[in-house]
């Protein structure tokens, strides 16, 4: 028996897929393949560092900013009640049988370590139709710093009261 080899011809390839033709001057180019086998390059890593830099920076002006609010608005808070608690003081003391003028300056300690004056004065009766009124002004004042300047944060509240208000 004889054996017969018949050539049978390969079969026909279904659509290929296209490659990604790499143009030939990045090909070649030994930076290219160093680069992939070793990762980031100095100027992204300095891009990289100055941008988070920046963002860094700019978060922490932002928190020192609210931060500084926080305390003024503390010692505001702070100085509010203080006259709050002064008023009600004041509706409660005794009235008065004449006119007077009364001026008093005390000291308060706000929140921070700051000290703040406290001036209240009465006026009782004598801008007024009946001595049964009296205008209460109370003005707390206390040193303030905004970046390089100091300066004085006032606070007024006046009242108008009977004297039998309790």
């Amino acid at each position: 028996m004889k054996v017969v080899r018949v050539r049978v011809p390969p079969p026909a390839p279904s659509t290929p897929e296209p490659k990604l033709k790499i143009p030939r001057i990045f090909a070649d180019d030994p930076s290219m393949r160093r680069r992939q086998r070793r990762g980031l390059t100095l100027v992204e890593v300095l891009v990289a560092t100055v941008f988070l830099a920046i963002c860094a920076a700019s978060i922490l002006d932002n928190i020192t900013v609210s931060l500084i609010q926080m305390d003024r608005m503390a010692r505001r808070a702070a100085a509010l009640l203080a006259i709050e608690d002064e008023m009600e003081r004041m509706r409660n003391v005794a009235r008065t049988s004449h006119p007077s003028l009364a001026v008093v300056n005390t000291d308060v300690n706000l929140p921070g370590g700051v000290t703040a004056t406290m001036t209240r004065s009465v006026l009782i009766g004598t801008s007024f139709t009946t001595t049964q009124n009296r205008r209460v002004s109370v003005l707390i004042s206390w040193p303030e710093r905004k970046i390089s300047r100091t300066y004085t944060e006032r606070l007024l509240v006046e009242s108008f009261m009977k004297s039998n208000d309790r």
